[in-house]
């Protein structure tokens, strides 16, 4: 905490107003501390209440994408995205410290919102060089090609029966992977087997099961966090109204202030992911992680 600077003064006094002077000057002091305290206290409390109370860069480039779909126009929509979005930038400028204006957000992103946002990722990144730092954060639906088992993201006015009409993971994953920065950081709180978020419903609705999709290859400096595996659905955590991955991811968060490492992180995701998924849900979700060759010998080291 900084001190304030405060102003000093000369003049002639007795010493009856010395006393007095210097009575108050310890008044000031005491009642100076004590707002600062207090100041500090609303901040930690805002941030925990933004968690707890629900019941859901470039000095060198910490850039931060954030998408979240919660309202679409052909597929049911996913129950608290919007709220993941919101309460994740929070602790992006708070908890992270990264400026306000180094967070870009989307809320109910189209296709061609995505394809922005990419362009705003590059020209950023490649403005700050090799030290930079990248996070993309998404909250949404997912879905695979029936044909090939590709995996997909899909923008509020995709078409899943058109899988032209969707972002392919892979392409995403391109654009990312040419960066020059120093660590690309993606976290996906969705699944990618036709599911909806909790209810087990398809998305598209002739398909009667969900399916595996495929794994994709990681370019660049990347370490990609993913809320699922396999054919898994990404669930709900209805009582804190958040998705199951973000909540835990949150929490994290807060408690390491951001310091923790991204190997520590990965497995306090797992452990609480998988055990409050059955707890709340009756279903096993399973957290994973994809990471590019270059960055497998360090990526447990890393951090935000």
């Amino acid at each position: 905490m900084k001190n304030k600077t405060k102003p000093t003064y000369e003049f002639v006094m007795n010493s009856t107003m010395a006393d007095a002077m210097a009575y108050e000057s310890k008044k000031n002091e005491a009642e100076y501390y004590k707002d600062a305290y207090k100041k500090e206290k609303e901040k930690n409390e805002r941030l925990e209440a933004l968690l707890d109370n629900s019941s859901k860069q470039i000095e060198v480039l910490n850039a931060v994408y954030k998408k979240t779909n919660e309202k679409y126009e052909d597929v049911p929509e996913v129950e608290y995205a919007e709220r993941d979005g919101e309460v994740f930038r929070e602790y992006c400028i708070k908890t992270l410290g990264i400026p306000e204006k180094q967070v870009k957000s989307f809320i109910n992103a189209s296709y061609t919102d995505v394809k922005r946002a990419l362009n705003w990722i590059e020209t950023m990144a490649d403005i700050s060089g090799a030290e930079s730092k990248v996070i993309f954060y998404y909250a949404g639906h997912g879905i695979p090609n029936e044909k090939d088992k590709t995996a997909y993201l899909i923008p509020t006015d995709g078409f899943p029966k058109d899988i032209t009409t969707c972002f392919k993971l892979s392409d995403m994953y391109a654009r990312l992977g040419n960066l020059k920065s120093k660590s690309v950081t993606v976290l996906l709180d969705a699944c990618f087997s036709g599911v909806k978020r909790g209810s087990g419903q398809a998305l598209v609705a002739a398909r009667g099961v969900a399916i595996k999709p495929k794994t994709e290859a990681i370019p660049g400096n990347m370490v990609v966090f993913t809320a699922t595996s396999d054919d898994e659905t990404a669930l709900a955590y209805k009582d804190k109204r958040h998705g199951m991955f973000t909540y835990f991811l949150l929490d994290h968060l807060k408690k390491t202030r951001g310091n923790a490492s991204f190997g520590e992180m990965f497995q306090v995701l797992s452990t609480h992911v998988k055990k409050n998924s059955m707890l709340e849900n009756d279903k096993l979700q399973t957290p994973s992680v994809n990471v590019s060759a270059s960055m497998k010998p360090k990526w447990k080291k890393l951090q935000f």
